[in-house]
């Protein structure tokens, strides 16, 4: 009666376990494709972010960034929405994105990218861009962004 006592204790903790590491399993899975739909939606909104540069149009900057923006530049300048949107309404030439990279905490997302981009008049130059975006009532806003040039 002993032995047949300590075999099923062995098999109930083993069951406890194996029910624990699936269940881990199922949240890294679910979290995985959570993570998978934000940056999919970020990636939309920086889509149309980079459309609105190069027509110099403030409509989507304007939906996107947050009222308690704060933009700092490649100087070390602190810029909030209204003057940011003032520099926005200048087209550019040329503007890309590449290598994003995401981090992903909740309802905040860190957006860091390599962004090349050319006034007129100008050379083209690159940036290491840091966006941090938070979504509020649903939606995605960037609430912060830091510029540094690169090259």
């Amino acid at each position: 009666m002993k032995r047949n006592r300590g075999f099923w204790l062995a098999a109930c903790v083993l069951l406890g376990l194996s029910v624990g590491v699936l269940a881990q399993t199922a949240g890294k899975m679910l979290k995985a494709k959570a993570d998978a739909s934000t940056e999919q939606e970020i990636t939309k909104l920086l889509g149309e972010f980079r459309q609105a540069r190069l027509q110099g149009d403030i409509a989507a900057p304007s939906r996107i960034f947050a009222e308690d923006l704060v933009l700092t530049s490649q100087s070390g300048k602190l810029y909030g929405k209204a003057e940011a949107l003032q520099d926005f309404a200048n087209a550019l030439e040329e503007y890309r994105d590449e290598d994003l990279f995401f981090r992903f905490y909740g309802d905040t997302a860190i957006v860091n990218l390599v962004n090349q981009r050319k006034r007129k008049g100008t050379e083209a130059a690159k940036f290491r861009v840091t966006g941090t975006w938070l979504k509020r009532g649903g939606q995605w806003f960037m609430v912060a962004m830091q510029t540094t040039r690169i090259g």
